[in-house]
């Protein structure tokens, strides 16, 4: 087998099955199915049936009888199949993209599965109780009782044992993980594993994963061969997470309906789980049990030697931010979905991802690179969902400290332009959700004394300000509310019509303007901007941030433009403003061999570190700067950038600033920087900074897909110039191909080469 042909295998194998997903004539063919099929839940005390077949694909039947004339099927099809491998050929359809893990050393991250409505995060022992968290779930946050995530229930903890074995006993705590796999292809999470039981260690499969389908739903599927008859015990519980309480444990008549339902509150909202459990072979209900630290169900399984056992766990998670009893609700949910099935669930999940999966970003010339994006796509879309509330956290749902769960201006200018490229709907949540908090900042905006509306800092579930008062930045960070304005008029020029400038864009602009207006000052110099800090966070109270002067400038540009397209007349100080904003510059220093102007970063100069936020002026923001001064501000800041400085954010937004100024060398050593500095090894997940420990990032890797989209290849949210700039591509890359992208809501496909103007080529819908 040669390298090339063992690399395609290991990336097409998908549950344990070479080419599982290939539709070939033979896994079309009806055959007689052996055993019950599971989706017929009785409603009695029974649990659920399951095919105890050896099948492990998408269909609804488990088990198919296996005939000659399957068997040489299947050798055909696997002819078929191998045939254009060899021949130096591959269909990119049939690839999973995996990341495979098979050394667990401690403080190694955990994997992460999620959708923008829960999230997870799996332990090595996936079985073993993980962290979990839920959008609208929050607590007050200790002394300050400011709004932060909450631990949400985590609904896949289960034990196995013996009939006759003590509960606690080492058969519950001693199992082995032997690899992980996460395919980045469908959101699943695969866990090859070894369960002692009675003396023997029994080799088992766990898969889970986050529905798409149904966003509020989480399912896991343990598979394993009885080693022996008897009986065993499965336990299936949710430990009650921290700072939460029961408010509400299994109402008596609905036994019948629900293994596990539960309602917890952390005094600021409420949260909703149940659990239905589904066996293939009977099992009989015991008692439900609810204890202060944890609620479980057990069930009792009779087995024969060899015999297959397959065990479903259905959850459904809701909160009060969709549902005021939302304990009930995920009652009548996880009955609808144990309805459709979990092999629908999975299969109208695989099929969602595949839609995302269209507009995968495909890189000739760089497989490190490739690698690194494919994750940030999966990662993006783990953390994002249309029906989401409550937009979209720095750490998206993988963290519940780390910024609390609020809301930066992280994801209107890095998640939300490739969100929209992708899948407008999704987009459109992010936007939504400030549209839908616009009197908040207006409330903000009153308690500055300023006009218009003043979107936080740091935005909760409510849209109000959540920055921690400890934060000594928090209060000036004014750069966000613009960064809004701007987020939703590229929306508007991806994919809003007429109907939503009028009733979403324009009101968010024109209060953004207005408080733009009343926030400047008039000087001989022209307007002026004080007492703020850059996105830096640098020094306080600083004139003139060249950041937060030019995206305002921009903002009001923006105002002008929407105000025109709605039909409005805007306030004529938004033009002479916004051209007159002053945007400090200055000479270099004297030993930087940089002769003539540079931007400065604010009115005392240039500060020693890292501050990348400046150079997005070119991109993405495309301020009317100069592109020779922006050259020689970028020159200077790569002549800066020692081995040791750390690398952020902004790094990810800055190579597309290389991009910008042609810079293909720098270009490609600042890439494949941050992605040895700025992503863990082990899932590809970002960080913040170089040598933070924090993953899944979600900020730096949708910035660096917005970076490769359309930093590298010139596209721009401008509906009469969508290709503005010839493509750059980095040193070594030949090609970037993306087979569809949406642009005023239309798909085309994106090539580009270096040297020359993109191709934007329609596609038949």
């Amino acid at each position: 087998m040669t390298s090339t042909f063992r690399a395609i295998v290991a990336q097409t194998e998908c549950e344990g099955k070479l080419f599982a997903g290939v539709k070939t004539p033979a896994a079309r063919l009806r055959t007689r199915i052996r055993g019950s099929n599971f989706a017929q839940h009785d409603g009695t005390s029974t649990a659920a049936r399951v095919c105890g077949g050896p099948c492990r694909s998408n269909c609804n039947r488990t088990a198919v009888a296996s005939t000659p004339m399957m068997r040489i099927s299947r050798i055909l099809a696997f002819a078929g199949m191998i045939a254009p491998i060899l021949a130096g050929g591959f269909s990119a359809k049939a690839a999973e993209i995996v990341r495979a893990v098979e050394s667990f050393p401690e403080g190694q991250p955990p994997a992460y599965i999620g959708n923008g409505l829960i999230g997870y995060r799996i332990p090595t022992n996936p079985l073993a109780p993980g962290q979990a968290a839920a959008s609208g779930y929050v607590m007050g946050f200790r002394e300050e009782q400011f709004e932060c995530l909450a631990y949400a229930p985590y609904p896949f903890a289960t034990t196995l044992r013996m009939a006759d074995a003590p509960a606690g006993s080492p058969d519950n705590i001693a199992a082995k993980t032997l690899k992980q796999t996460l395919s980045l292809s469908c959101g699943e999470l695969t866990t090859e594993m070894l369960i002692p039981l009675g003396g023997d260690m029994v080799p088992a499969t766990v898969l889970q994963f986050v529905s798409r389908r149904c966003p509020v739903v989480a399912c896991q599927q343990i598979e394993l061969t009885a080693p022996r008859a008897g009986e065993w015990i499965v336990e299936s519980r949710v430990p009650c997470p921290a700072e939460s309480r029961v408010y509400a444990a299994m109402p008596s008549q609905n036994q019948g309906v629900a293994d596990i339902m539960l309602g917890l509150t952390t005094g600021r909202s409420r949260c909703g789980i149940t659990l239905k459990v589904q066996t293939n072979i009977e099992a009989e209900r015991l008692p439900f049990a609810a204890g202060a630290d944890q609620t479980a169900r057990q069930f009792r399984l009779r087995v024969s030697a060899g015999q297959k056992v397959v065990i479903r766990t259905l959850a459904a998670t809701v909160t009060s931010e969709y549902h005021p009893e939302p304990d009930l609700d995920s009652c009548r949910l996880v009955n609808w979905t144990a309805a459709i099935g979990f092999h629908r669930l999975r299969r109208e999940n695989r099929a969602e991802w595949a839609e995302i999966w269209k507009s995968r970003i495909k890189v000739t010339g760089d497989d490190v690179a490739q690698r690194y994006l494919d994750g940030c796509l999966y990662y993006l879309f783990s953390s994002a969902h249309a029906s989401c509330r409550t937009s979209i956290p720095p750490f998206g749902l993988s963290q519940v400290l780390n910024y609390y769960g609020h809301v930066f201006w992280d994801t209107d200018i890095y998640m939300m332009p490739a969100l929209v490229l992708i899948d407008p709907k999704t987009a459109y949540a992010t936007i939504e959700y400030r549209a839908r908090h616009l009197e908040a900042a207006r409330k903000r905006a009153q308690l500055f004394g300023y006009p218009g509306a003043m979107y936080p800092w740091e935005s909760d579930s409510t849209g109000a300000e959540a920055t921690p008062s400890f934060v000594s930045t928090g209060w000036a960070e004014h750069h966000s509310t613009p960064c809004v304005a701007v987020g939703a008029w590229w929306y508007q020029q991806a994919a809003g019509d007429a109907a939503h400038a009028r009733r979403v864009t324009w009101p968010i602009l024109e209060a953004v303007c207005q408080w733009i207006t009343g926030r400047v000052i008039k000087t001989d110099r022209g307007y002026e901007l004080h007492d703020v800090i850059s996105s830096y966070e640098g020094d306080l109270l600083l004139n003139n941030s060249s950041y937060v002067n030019g995206v305002c400038a921009q903002a009001l540009r923006y105002g002008v433009r929407c105000a025109q397209l709605v039909g409005e007349q805007p306030d004529p100080r938004w033009a002479e403003i916004a051209e007159k904003l002053v945007i400090p510059s200055g000479p270099a220093p004297a030993d930087s061999g940089i002769e003539g102007d540079i931007i400065w970063m604010h009115d005392k100069g240039w500060v020693s570190g890292a501050p990348t936020d400046m150079f997005m002026l070119g991109f993405p923001f495309d301020m009317p700067l100069g592109r020779e001064r922006l050259r020689r501000t970028y020159d200077f800041f790569m002549s800066q950038l020692g081995p040791t400085e750390r690398l952020n954010m902004g790094t990810s937004l800055t190579i597309g600033d290389g991009a910008f100024l042609g810079d293909r060398k720098g270009t490609y050593m600042l890439l494949h920087r941050l992605i040895k500095e700025e992503s863990e090894p082990v899932w590809g997940m970002g960080l913040e900074f170089s040598g933070e420990t924090t993953t899944c990032f979600i900020t730096t890797m949708g910035g660096m897909l917005q970076t490769v989209m359309m930093g590298m290849t010139g596209l721009r949210f401008e509906r009469d110039n969508w290709l503005a700039y010839e493509a750059c591509l980095p040193e070594h890359w030949s090609r970037i191909e993306v087979d569809r992208i949406w642009l005023a809501g239309k798909p085309f496909r994106l090539v580009a080469e270096h040297g020359r103007k993109a191709q934007l080529i329609p596609i038949e819908q």
